[in-house]
C-alpha cells in the first residue's frame, strides 16, 4: 500500500509542476502581448505627433489617455 500511495503522491507532485510551468508560460505570453501592445501606442504616438492634422492638444489628449491605460495594466499587474 506504501508504494501506491507513493505513486499517487509522485504522479500529483508531478502533475503540479506541469501547471506551475503551463502557468508561467501563460504569463509570460500574457506579458509579451502586453509589451507588442505598447510598442504599437508608441508607434501611434509617434504618428501622431508628425501628423500635421492632429493639434497639440488632441496630441496630449491621446498620450494622456495611453498613459492612463498603462498605469491602470501596472497597478493591475502589481496585484
Amino acid at each position: 500500500m506504501a508504494m501506491s500511495d507513493n505513486l499517487v503522491r509522485n504522479k500529483m507532485l508531478e502533475v503540479e509542476r506541469e501547471r506551475l510551468e503551463v502557468e508561467k508560460n501563460k504569463v509570460k505570453a500574457i506579458t509579451d502581448v502586453r509589451d507588442v501592445l505598447w510598442g504599437i501606442s508608441a508607434v501611434m504616438l509617434a504618428n501622431l505627433a508628425v501628423n500635421e492634422r492632429v493639434s497639440k492638444a488632441m496630441y496630449t489628449q491621446a498620450e494622456n489617455m495611453v498613459n492612463d491605460i498603462k498605469d491602470k495594466i501596472n497597478e493591475r499587474w502589481s496585484e
